[in-house]
């Protein structure tokens, strides 16, 4: 009797099984980010990915994710719209946010705020806030690999974006505060899926842009007459 073809061993016939079934869970949930964090290329086992949904924050990853808060411009005169962008950078390639819960708080009261306009998926059931003047409280949302798996985005990501029409002068930027609607400590990121570990959750640093808010040519024309007429008034 003639075998042709090569024998297996066991940890061979183990080691292609886990990459087919890493490979179904890539098609299953539309991951594009399957391979292992610092090792480009090997796969992870199944256990790796889905993970155990009990699992604290991943070894090895570090607190270096960046809340930022930009705005369209730098100077504005009251009655512009202010457009601000709220992103979360510092991610790698194999993590993703999947929940954001915060308050917006302004550092004066600068004008009218809008709402907030989610980036992400709508799937997963997004607030838009409540504003109060410059403010806005309760703001929340996020992703999933399950609900909503082909729209789920890795790594660097923009959250949304709201407006301000400015309505007194000075210098607005922003703090952030935990919003109390979700179990998410202002933003989470997990490793891999919605069953994968977590690998961030807290208040990550935030980097508030600012825009320096000036009466109009007009208002400031009208003053500086107010200011003549009441000097010679005094004489």
């Amino acid at each position: 009797l003639i075998v042709t073809g090569q024998l297996q061993t066991k940890s061979q016939r183990c080691g292609r099984l886990a990459t087919d079934n890493v490979d179904a869970v890539r098609a299953g949930l539309g991951k594009r980010q399957l391979d292992h964090p610092g090792r480009p290329g090997e796969h992870r086992g199944v256990a790796d990915v889905l993970g155990d949904p009990g699992l604290g924050p991943a070894a090895g990853t570090a607190a270096a994710q960046t809340l930022n808060i930009t705005a369209n411009t730098a100077n504005a005169v009251i009655g512009d719209t202010i457009t601000w962008t709220v992103s979360v950078t510092g991610l790698s390639a194999s993590q993703y946010i999947q929940a954001y819960d915060m308050d917006l708080n302004a550092s004066y009261n600068a004008g009218a705020a809008s709402t907030f306009s989610t980036a992400l998926s709508a799937l997963v059931g997004p607030t838009a806030g409540t504003p109060a003047g410059a403010s806005i409280t309760g703001v929340s949302g996020g992703q999933s690999t399950l609900v909503d798996p082909l729209n789920a985005s890795f790594g660097d990501i923009v959250l949304g974006t709201f407006t301000v029409v400015a309505g007194a002068e000075g210098v607005l930027s922003y703090s952030v505060t935990d919003g109390g609607v979700l179990a998410a400590n202002i933003v989470r990121a997990r490793l891999g899926s919605d069953l994968g570990p977590i690998a961030f959750d807290g208040p990550a640093t935030v980097n508030s842009g600012s825009v320096t808010i000036t009466p109009t040519p007009a208002s400031a024309a009208l003053l500086g007459l107010g200011g003549l007429v009441a000097a010679r008034r005094r004489r």
